[in-house]
């Protein structure tokens, strides 16, 4: 049996790593954990061109903005590198009062979800790559289904929402929502 020492080992574990590509050294990375109490703070990006994308005529576009800066939202979340649960209360349009609660594998089937509007509609999530820093959730069983990326940028969690066409290209409107992590007193 060989025994080596503990600087040897050292050596040849920080040999192994030198030689891994930057994709590699970065797949090493914890998984990003959302877990907690997120507040939506503000909507950003391009509400009308969203609306627009999702087929809404000008009238219905404009007061669709407006109600969603209005909107008020928490997610509190709990997840891991192979699920991601969510209790979401408020940030529906019809209901200001919504409450749901679901449970996702990453790169499992599809679930029923309602979203902002209302609708029930499929939804899944999967890692963006192998970093499994961004989650991806795309919508199905609707005109136009969404795609869906959340992540961490600084102390804010990212969702940023966009519509997908019939070719399954990513259409132009974002709608970037910002949450605050809420702490506990």
């Amino acid at each position: 049996m060989l025994v080596v020492s503990r600087p040897v080992k050292v050596l040849l574990l920080l040999s192994c790593l030198s030689s891994l590509s930057m994709s590699e050294a970065k797949s090493l990375k914890r998984p990003m954990d959302l877990s907690g109490e997120w507040r939506l703070k503000k909507v950003e990006g391009d509400l009308d061109q969203f609306f627009k994308d999702m087929g809404y005529s000008y009238l219905i576009r404009k007061a669709a903005a407006l109600v969603m800066l209005a909107l008020r939202k928490t997610e509190i979340i709990t997840m891991d590198a192979f699920k991601f649960q969510c209790f979401e209360k408020g940030g529906s349009v019809s209901n200001p009062l919504h409450r749901q609660e679901f449970e996702l594998k990453m790169g499992g089937n599809m679930i029923s979800w309602i979203d902002p509007t209302g609708a029930v509609v499929d939804l899944r999530a999967r890692w963006e790559d192998g970093t499994k820093q961004t989650l991806v959730f795309e919508t199905g069983n609707e005109n136009f289904p969404k795609y869906v990326k959340k992540y961490m940028k600084g102390e804010h969690m990212i969702s940023t929402v966009q519509c997908i066409d019939k070719d399954g290209k990513l259409m132009p409107g974002v709608v970037v929502n910002v949450y605050e992590k809420v702490l506990k007193k």
